[in-house]
């Protein structure tokens, strides 16, 4: 038996037109077709692609990764056929999207700067000034810099 809390939120959502009413029914909603979804999809897609909304007959199915986005991108035809089969004609098409969140991205390691050593700045230094040409004469000596830069 449902604790009288429940119950009485039950009742008012029942009783009630109100935008949480249709929030809950639309989250129920999708709930049931997540199920049918899952029953239908192969067992690479199982544990990583779930559905995410519902909207004018797109259906749209967020992916955990970029490999299963692709198969399921190459499946949607197959599944949108298996999903009418269950008697969800409603659905007119399958939009495909990546629901990796931000904090599974790998953060990116900040690396060090390339390091030029000072016998390598000057060789640069001693070629740049037997160049006649002078944007690559002042690009070389801005190079042998970052070298003599980093000795000091």
């Amino acid at each position: 038996m449902k604790p009288d809390h429940c119950q009485a939120l039950n009742s008012i959502l029942h009783q009630s037109q109100t935008s949480l009413k249709k929030l809950v029914e639309k989250g129920n909603q999708l709930q049931r077709i997540n199920q049918q979804l899952q029953s239908i999809l192969s067992p690479e897609l199982k544990g990583s692609c779930q559905v995410a909304n519902l909207k004018e007959g797109c259906l749209i199915i967020a992916a955990s990764n970029a490999s299963a986005l692709t198969y399921l991108r190459f499946s949607s035809t197959e599944i949108l056929v298996k999903l009418h089969e269950q008697g969800l004609k409603f659905i007119q098409q399958i939009r495909c999207i990546n629901s990796t969140p931000p904090a599974q991205y790998k953060q990116t390691q900040q690396r060090d700067k390339p390091s030029l050593s000072s016998h390598s700045a000057n060789l640069i230094q001693t070629v740049a000034n037997t160049i006649e040409d002078d944007g690559l004469k002042l690009a070389l000596t801005k190079l042998a810099g970052l070298g003599n830069k980093k000795s000091t």
